[in-house]
């Protein structure tokens, strides 16, 4: 009688210093875990939404020293319940201001609170708090589901799951600590527990960790097969429209108009012809051909759909440069129109007079949008809704990989060889949660 007697208030003992320790734990570890998310939105380019996830994270983290303090000057209750609901409030934010938070925040919170309510809250408590638990995690889901249109990816690691990790190793380490000290019916319930949990955890994570590589090999493979798709759609383009620029550049009226003498164009029927063919060109493809223009030897415009190009001296282009050294049909980079200051690629290719000699390029500009254009019909011919980053990053590696241009015999053919440094892609593609803009993907692509 006396030695239960004697164990009780040891048992009592070790409980208030569990659930001491268990508070502090609890408002450092979270403490520590918004200090995390404020350092690394500090880093973000500042936004409204970034305004308000700094002050959610820094008022957490003076609640949660705040906690600290009151639970180390004796008002525990008061402390667990101070971290408890701020706890809630940083998870909810996360939920609410961050995208693809919400698989690991809900799980991280709900885990915290459970462990918190079994072991620092008074007993007669438990049913209020598993009510509020309850309301918060359908409260989590629902943002999750709604998805507010201002959410926002944020590069950070995982801090939640690891964060209820430790503190759930903090308090099984006090617990075991002080096991001793319990009654014999909570000894054989702890043993049972374990014997039953821990094949348990083996068996889940075996199992989550196959299913996971399972969907993670089958989406490289539908990822794969999309970002060859729309490779060969590129390749397709740029083949079909430098033999489009090679086959125009035969035309009989080019090579008319480039011979005749300055004084003699202006007005004359060649010069009517020879628009009325421009605008020919330039309507087979009337939503992203911007212009059709012709060049004499010298890179100086003397025809073009567009009559502000007409009279502007061109030598310096790349289009210009690449089709008179080449002799070649020659396809740009993406590139800023220094006429019309908008993205765009030219093919262009060299006229010959009846000699074969060089006496001019024939250019074709294309509003850059059309790569976005293809990139996208392929991707609803693939049946993608939306692509995530990762597939449009596989898109870009397959084209950077596969589109080398190789030009001999005024044909277009793909060779193992090294190729010239003037058809060399550059491809820069900056990972995101949602379809990048391919004008700003596609200003990277520049001659090496």
């Amino acid at each position: 009688m006396n030695e239960s007697k004697q164990s009780t208030p040891k048992l009592q003992n070790a409980v208030t210093r569990t659930v001491f320790c268990g508070t502090i734990a609890l408002s450092v570890i979270t403490l520590l875990v918004a200090a995390y998310f404020l350092t690394v939105l500090s880093k973000e380019s500042k936004t409204p939404v970034i305004y308000v996830a700094l002050a959610v994270f820094f008022s957490g983290m003076l609640t949660m020293v705040a906690s600290i303090l009151i639970t180390i000057r004796g008002r525990q209750d008061v402390g667990v319940k101070l971290a408890f609901y701020t706890l809630f409030a940083l998870g909810a934010g996360a939920v609410g201001l961050f995208q693809g938070r919400a698989f690991t925040a809900i799980p991280s919170v709900l885990m915290i609170s459970i462990i918190a309510v079994r072991w620092l809250f008074p007993r007669g408590s438990g049913r209020k708090y598993a009510i509020l638990i309850a309301v918060g995690f359908v409260l989590m889901v629902a943002i999750e589901w709604i998805d507010p249109p201002w959410r926002i990816q944020v590069t950070a690691a995982k801090a939640g799951p690891i964060g209820a990790i430790i503190f759930a190793i903090v308090l099984g380490g006090m617990a075991i600590s002080q096991f001793r000290n319990y009654s014999l019916r909570t000894k054989l319930l702890a043993a049972f527990l374990l014997v039953a949990l821990i094949p348990l955890g083996i068996v889940s994570f075996i199992t989550n960790r196959a299913t996971t590589q399972n969907l993670t090999q089958s989406s490289d493979a539908a990822l794969g097969g999309v970002a060859a798709q729309t490779a060969a759609a590129l390749d397709t383009f740029i083949a079909e429209r430098l033999n489009d620029v090679r086959t125009e550049a035969q035309r009989h009226i080019l090579t008319e108009f480039l011979t005749l003498p300055k004084a003699e164009r202006d007005g004359s029927e060649t010069e009517a012809a020879l628009n009325t063919d421009l605008l020919a060109m330039a309507r087979r493809d009337q939503t992203f051909i911007t212009s059709v223009g012709l060049l004499d030897k010298n890179g100086l415009s003397v025809a073009d759909t567009e009559l502000t190009e007409i009279g502007v001296d061109k030598s310096n282009r790349n289009y210009f440069i690449g089709a008179r050294d080449g002799q070649v049909p020659y396809a740009s980079p993406i590139e800023i129109s220094r006429t019309t200051g908008a993205l765009s690629m030219y093919f262009s290719a060299p006229v010959r007079d009846s000699n074969g000699e060089f006496i001019g390029v024939l250019r074709i500009r294309y509003d850059a949008t059309v790569i976005q254009s293809i990139v996208r019909n392929s991707g609803e011919q693939a049946n993608l809704s939306s692509l995530s980053s990762s597939c449009w990053t596989r898109i870009m590696s397959a084209w950077h990989t596969t589109l080398y241009l190789n030009l001999f015999s005024n044909r277009l053919s793909h060779s193992q060889q090294k190729p010239p440094p003037d058809y060399k892609l550059r491809v820069v593609c900056q990972p995101t949660n949602r379809k990048p803009n391919f004008l700003q993907i596609f200003r990277a692509w520049k001659m090496a």
